[in-house]
């Protein structure tokens, strides 16, 4: 795998000199909600995260395969694998709202 990457798949994911605003990135989707890193962590690292997927209604996402039952949730894996810890919690962000629009015109 090169470097910078992470790899998906049902039940674990893999990253060989992975960033930690990356790894963030692939939280943040796998958990559905913003993820904000507050680790003060800067270097890269690689790492294998063995977990069961989240359930979010995706008959692909894996959630129901048998096999993958026995593993820990995606908090338990990033706690006890990778020493994260994922805490919901409510922060100020700033976004964008589009609040109209407006067919171009012809010119």
């Amino acid at each position: 795998m090169p470097s910078g990457q992470s790899i998906a798949e049902a039940g674990a994911n893999r990253g060989k000199d992975v960033y930690m605003k990356d790894l963030v990135e692939v939280l943040a989707g796998a958990v559905g909600k913003p993820v904000l890193d507050e680790t003060g962590f800067s270097g890269s690292f690689s790492f294998l995260l063995s977990f069961r997927p989240i359930d979010n209604g995706n008959p692909f996402s894996g959630a129901n395969n048998p096999r993958l039952a026995g593993l820990p949730t995606l908090f338990k894996a990033l706690e006890q694998q990778l020493g994260l810890r994922l805490e919901e919690t409510t922060a100020k962000t700033e976004f964008w709202v589009i609040e109209r629009a407006e067919k171009p015109s012809e010119n």
